[in-house]
């Protein structure tokens, strides 16, 4: 399986697409029939096989394409729920607050014409 930590972008979109193009292959559909099953065009296909950046509606499109829209979900899953330990659950966060370390709030207000 390859490391996409050791790979940069353009690498990542090529051996996606190589992925892709394998599955299409493997499922005996032709380019047209991934665009009429997914509904995205023959030029997003085009340039997501050529390495090329496409945007994440033609990839959803694509995946639906060739019937792997449901391996999204996998995605963004927390390494904890494939755990053969049991976990305790916790409440999702629904924010990020970060500490801002330079302000003091024991410090006196000063105007900016004040030294």
């Amino acid at each position: 399986m390859d490391d996409f930590n050791l790979m940069n972008d353009e690498e990542i979109i090529k051996t996606l697409a190589k992925r892709f193009e394998q599955v299409r292959i493997k499922n005996e559909l032709s380019e047209v029939d991934v665009c009429k099953q997914g509904g995205t065009n023959k030029d997003a296909i085009h340039r997501f096989k050529n390495g090329k950046n496409i945007n994440l509606k033609n990839f959803i499109a694509m995946l639906r394409g060739v019937g792997l829209l449901e391996e999204l979900s996998n995605v963004f899953v927390s390494q904890t729920e494939y755990s053969p330990k049991p976990q305790v659950q916790k409440k999702p966060k629904k924010r990020v607050f970060k500490k801002n370390k330079d302000v003091n709030i024991n410090d006196e207000f000063k105007w900016g014409d004040e030294s």
